[in-house]
C-alpha cells in the first residue's frame, strides 16, 4: 500500500468471507435454531411453512361416506426482518491477516448472528406458548425431575406421546443446577442418548434439555419452554452480505453485515411455558425431603 492511498479490499477475501459466515450460520445456527423446523430460502415469498393437520381413520359404513381429516392444516408464512452489526478489523493490510485471524474473526460474527437466531426462536416460542401450572402458581418451586413428569402430562393430553418424535425443553443455567442436584438426572445411568446435530444439552426421560441464559425472567421467576420439533419454525433469507469501508480516521475496515430471519410457532398445542424461583439456591435442596407445592 503506497503513502496517501486508501487500502482495498481484496475481492477474494470478500467472498471467502461471506461464503464462510453463510455456511456456518445457515447450517449450524446458534443453540436452538436446530431444535424447530427450519428453511433457507433465496426469496422472501418462499419463506413458507405448512402445519400437520390431524387425520382420523374410522370405520367405512355401508355408504362409502367418511369426514374429510386433515382440515386444520394451515400455511403460515414468515415475515423476514432485518438484523445486522458492524464488525472492526484493525489491520490496514488485510493480506497481513493469517488464516487463523480470519477464522476468529469470522466465528465472531458467526456467533453474533447465531445468538440473534437463537433470540427470535425463543421469542416466538414464548409468545406463541400455553401457560401450565408447573413450577407452582407464579413459579414458586425449583426445578425438579417432577416438574419432568408434569411435562409429559402436558403432552399426553395434547396426543404428543414419549419416544414419537423429538421435545425439546430449555432451562436456564440455574434451572439446571437445580435438577443437578437430583440422582435421577445428574447420573450417567439415568439419562438417555446424546442430543441430535451435536447440541449440547442432556436428554432425560426423552426430553432434550438445553441449558439457554437468555430466558425471560422477572423478579427471580424464570420462564421456561418445551415444545415439539414440529410446533416453531425459522426461515432465513439466504442474503446476509458484508459491506466493507476503509475508516481512514480510525485506521480500521469496518464491516457493515446484514441478515434477514423471522420465526413463528406452528402448532399451538405443542409450546408450553412454565415458570421456576430462581431465588431457590441449589445447595437449599434437599432432593430426599422435596415434595411437589
Amino acid at each position: 500500500m503506497s503513502d496517501g492511498v486508501n487500502p482495498t479490499f481484496p475481492e477474494w477475501m470478500q467472498t471467502e468471507w461471506d461464503d464462510k459466515i453463510i455456511h456456518l450460520y445457515q447450517d449450524h445456527g446458534g443453540r436452538v435454531a436446530n431444535t424447530v423446523r427450519k428453511k433457507v430460502v433465496t426469496d422472501a415469498k418462499d419463506m413458507i411453512f405448512r402445519t400437520i393437520g390431524k387425520i382420523t381413520v374410522e370405520k367405512i359404513t355401508g355408504d362409502g361416506k367418511r369426514k374429510r381429516s386433515g382440515a386444520k392444516r394451515q400455511k403460515i408464512t414468515l415475515t423476514p426482518e432485518a438484523v445486522g452489526t458492524l464488525l472492526e478489523v484493525k489491520e490496514a493490510d488485510l493480506l497481513r491477516l493469517t488464516p487463523d485471524d480470519r477464522d476468529h474473526q469470522q466465528l465472531e460474527a458467526y456467533k453474533a448472528f447465531s445468538r440473534d437466531l437463537d433470540d427470535v426462536v425463543v421469542a416466538a416460542g414464548v409468545a406463541g406458548a400455553k401457560s401450565t401450572s408447573i413450577g407452582g402458581s407464579g413459579g414458586t418451586d425449583f426445578m425438579s425431575p417432577v416438574m419432568i413428569g408434569y411435562m409429559w402430562e402436558e403432552l399426553n393430553a395434547q396426543g404428543i406421546y414419549q419416544g414419537e418424535e423429538e421435545v425439546y425443553c430449555l432451562i436456564s443455567p440455574r434451572m439446571h443446577s437445580h435438577l443437578m442436584r437430583f440422582k435421577e438426572y445428574a447420573s450417567a445411568d439415568y439419562v438417555g442418548r446424546d442430543l441430535p446435530f451435536k447440541m449440547k444439552g442432556k436428554t432425560y426421560h426423552d426430553i432434550n434439555f438445553i441449558t439457554f441464559s437468555r430466558l425471560p425472567v422477572s423478579s427471580n421467576v424464570r420462564t421456561g419452554i418445551f415444545y415439539t420439533y414440529e410446533s416453531l419454525c425459522l426461515g432465513i433469507l439466504q442474503q446476509q452480505r458484508t459491506i466493507w469501508s476503509w475508516e481512514n480516521t480510525e485506521d480500521l475496515w469496518l464491516g457493515n453485515m446484514k441478515a434477514e430471519r423471522d420465526a413463528a410457532r406452528l402448532i399451538e398445542n405443542g409450546v408450553f411455558k412454565f415458570e421456576v424461583n430462581e431465588a431457590i439456591t441449589p445447595e437449599s435442596i434437599d432432593p430426599e425431603a422435596y415434595t411437589a407445592s
